[in-house]
């Protein structure tokens, strides 16, 4: 009897599976038939990876960005301190360092 209940409950757990999987594909398919640009829309170079285009690099990403911030020394804010922490070193502010029980350093 129990090898009958086993055997039914593996038969049951595999027809699951087949039924999630049909739902995922049916999912994937309406999703495709609405993020569909139209051909003539300026957009359509610039469509997300779902109709599997190229990857944008991330480089490529903050090269393009209007105002991109860098930092040369001497530009950073001179409170700023190195923080010796329980888990590693973190740069930030000599009082929020005390605060959170580290000890500030230069």
């Amino acid at each position: 009897m129990r090898i009958f209940g086993v055997a039914l409950l593996c038969v049951a757990v595999a027809l699951t599976g087949c039924g999630v999987l049909e739902e995922l594909e049916e999912g994937n398919k309406k999703m495709d038939l609405y993020m569909k640009k139209k051909p003539g829309s300026e957009d359509a170079a610039d469509a997300p990876l779902a109709s599997g285009g190229r990857k944008q690099r991330a480089s490529d990403y903050f090269a393009s960005q209007r105002n991109p911030k860098t930092f040369t020394p001497g530009t950073v804010s001179s409170e700023i301190v190195s923080c010796k922490l329980k888990s590693g070193t973190q740069f930030m502010k000599e009082g929020d360092c005390v605060n959170h029980g580290g000890v500030p350093g230069r």
